[in-house]
């Protein structure tokens, strides 16, 4: 766990790297974890007393599998286009995927999933991304596998426009945005249940919180197989959940 300096003054940014395989294919996790007390850390560990010694995250190197070899025509001209910053935006699972076969082994790609409602937080992980990768895709997708009953999934904001705008400010190159019902088609009936985390508090005041969670990211990561994900978290036990999902589905 490395640490980074706080975003706002009411948590700390830690970063771990971490290795998952999807679909033959071997990437890094870099979890950047909003905590605002150090329920991560030993008491004598706290966020705050380690902030004075700074270091960069390590993204450990990815073992990739065989790719498409095809030209970066499609990155390319969404760079060029718009004064050779305005993220390109797909909808759909096949554009993303079209676009993925076009980066070759040696190009890296680094990957921050969010729920849109940019703030500080998902643009520090940007940042992050942008420093580190040759290319960087963000996602934008409400989750409704993670909302519960009373949650009111339709009052979540949404604002793509804005969203995308901010994300071309930090050098997003391209932007995954699909549907509901793209992600979850009417048939759906595959989820990833993580055991055992039904039972911590959030757990029990949100059923399948945790569930919606882990499904999402399976899914994500499936579709568009990035060398390096960044996360931002301010719960522990989500903290947790991504950790045993790298470990376990390798």
């Amino acid at each position: 766990i490395m640490l980074l300096p706080a975003a706002s003054s009411t948590y700390a940014a830690a970063m771990a790297s971490l290795r998952l395989r999807v679909g033959g294919r071997s990437i890094s996790v870099v979890a950047s974890l909003g905590i605002r007390s150090s329920p991560c850390y030993p008491q004598n560990n706290s966020p705050t007393s380690l902030l004075g010694r700074r270091q960069h995250p390590l993204v450990v190197p990815s073992s990739l599998s065989p790719f498409s070899m095809t030209p970066l025509a499609a990155f390319m001209s969404s760079a060029i286009a718009d004064g050779a910053s305005k993220p390109m935006i797909h909808s759909t699972i096949e554009s993303i995927r079209t676009f993925r076969k076009t980066i070759n082994n040696s190009t890296s790609v680094g990957f921050v999933p969010t729920m849109g409602a940019l703030h500080e937080g998902h643009l520090s992980l940007v940042r992050e991304a942008r420093a580190n990768n040759d290319v960087v895709i963000a996602s934008i997708f409400v989750n409704p596998a993670q909302f519960g009953k009373g949650e009111d999934l339709d009052r979540y904001p949404r604002q793509l426009e804005k969203d995308s705008e901010l994300l071309k400010e930090v050098g997003v190159d391209h932007i995954f945005a699909p549907s509901s019902d793209l992600m979850y088609g009417k048939n759906h009936v595959t989820y990833v249940e993580p055991m055992g985390f039904g039972e911590t508090n959030e757990g029990k005041s949100r059923p399948g919180f945790f569930r919606g969670v882990a499904t999402v990211v399976t899914k994500l990561f499936n579709i568009v197989q990035p060398t390096n994900a960044y996360f931002g978290q301010k719960d522990a036990v989500q903290c947790v959940l991504i950790r045993r999902i790298v470990e376990d589905l390798d």
